[in-house]
């Protein structure tokens, strides 16, 4: 695993193709944006979408809803979104393809994106989570800054016409 330091907004600096981020190794992780279709910013590290749920009673009958914590953090990524507008990226056509490079503020808590591809959805960038083909998470640890950076592209190989290796 790759250790971060992230201390500013100015350490996720994202200029033309390229984004860099500051390493506590005074080095920098460079990513291409080549095929990027949008890359944002998502701040708070994001809680565990599988221990993120509560049982409650709703008028009678037991409903399973996530926590507080898991609501507020949607929020708040949803209010980020608001700036990047109702893409509705992905099609059956057009599957995507996702990096997710999640800071995190301890090394405890498990590398989990789930409740990030549901808020992505829910804010309209891209159209449904089933278009998502393919995803990458990579975790990273910042005590300062955690969060989560989010790069989405077009998936370019056609996997219904791949060859089956069972068969």
């Amino acid at each position: 695993m790759k250790m971060a330091n992230v201390t500013t907004r100015s350490s996720h600096a994202i200029s033309g193709r390229l984004i860099a981020v500051s390493t506590g190794q005074g080095k920098q992780l460079r990513l291409t944006m080549s095929d990027w279709i949008t890359t944002f910013w998502l701040p708070d590290q994001p809680p565990r979408k599988s221990n993120s749920r509560k049982v409650v009673r709703i008028r009678g009958r037991t409903r399973v809803i996530k926590s507080a914590k898991a609501r507020a953090w949607t929020a708040r990524a949803l209010a980020e979104m608001r700036s990047i507008g109702n893409l509705q990226l992905g099609s059956a056509d057009r599957p995507l393809r996702i990096v997710f490079e999640v800071f995190y503020e301890t090394r405890r808590p498990d590398l989990s994106v789930e409740l990030v591809l549901d808020a992505i959805e829910k804010a309209g960038v891209i159209s449904n989570d089933r278009h998502v083909y393919e995803y990458t998470a990579h975790k990273f640890f910042s005590r300062e800054r955690p969060g989560v950076l989010v790069s989405i592209g077009y998936l370019e190989d056609n996997r219904e016409t791949a060859p089956n290796p069972i068969q």
